[in-house]
């Protein structure tokens, strides 16, 4: 279950400014596998705002090399751009996505935000 964030996404805008507070965010950062490289300070400033709450791949470890699932992704940019974290539902529009999933909220509200519309087949 992804931790519960308030229902405004309350990000402290450092994702904008990452470049000039890299060093304050790399003495935050919770990933060990993202010491340096040229998204670095990036990801630090997202991961200070929030956005990866819930999304982690193991403990402090942020796994760049990894393939990311798509219903990750739906919770980073749901949080990103419309800045929320959306509230629990009862149906989604996607076959192969449960109700009950972890991340079925943000899965429908990328759709709704017409970021993604599925497959063409229902998933």
């Amino acid at each position: 279950m992804v931790p519960p964030l308030p229902a405004t996404f309350a990000g402290t805008g450092s994702a904008a400014t990452a470049g000039s507070t890299g060093a304050t965010l790399a003495a935050q950062s919770p990933y060990s596998d993202v010491p340096t490289g040229v998204h670095h300070d990036d990801i630090r400033a997202l991961a200070a705002d929030g956005v990866f709450v819930g999304t982690d791949c193991g403990a402090g470890r942020f796994c760049p090399d990894e393939p990311l699932p798509r219903s990750t992704l739906a919770v980073w940019l749901v949080r990103v751009v419309d800045g929320t974290n959306p509230t629990p539902i009862a149906s989604t529009r996607f076959a192969d996505v449960s109700a009950n999933h972890p991340h079925a909220a943000f899965i429908e509200l990328f759709a709704q935000l017409d970021i993604t519309t599925g497959c063409g087949d229902g998933t």
